[in-house]
């Protein structure tokens, strides 16, 4: 079981650098366009849920039974998220 999960993480092997100037450059517009629409659709979730989540509280409480201390942690975790996400987005 390790070993399938080992070689599902290992390293694929090198792939031949791609020598048509012209390919690169369409394969960069396309993959820097993607890229950032995933990253901009990730902060808008990230953002929306961050705002609504004091909202949901009391509802998720009353009809989940979560506790207040569940509650915190959950909201913890977001917030904490988030923070990792926006630093994350500014790094790189």
């Amino acid at each position: 079981m390790l070993n399938k999960i080992g070689a599902f993480f290992a390293e694929p092997p090198a792939a031949e650098p791609i020598q048509d100037s012209e390919k690169v450059a369409s394969m960069y517009k396309h993959w820097r366009w993607r890229i950032f629409y995933s990253s901009f659709i990730a902060y808008v979730v990230f953002h929306l849920c961050r705002k609504n989540m004091a909202v949901a509280l009391p509802v998720m409480s009353t009809d989940l039974g979560l506790s207040n201390t569940q509650l915190g942690i959950l909201g913890s975790t977001l917030y904490i998220t988030y923070g990792i996400g926006n630093v994350i987005f500014v790094l790189f």
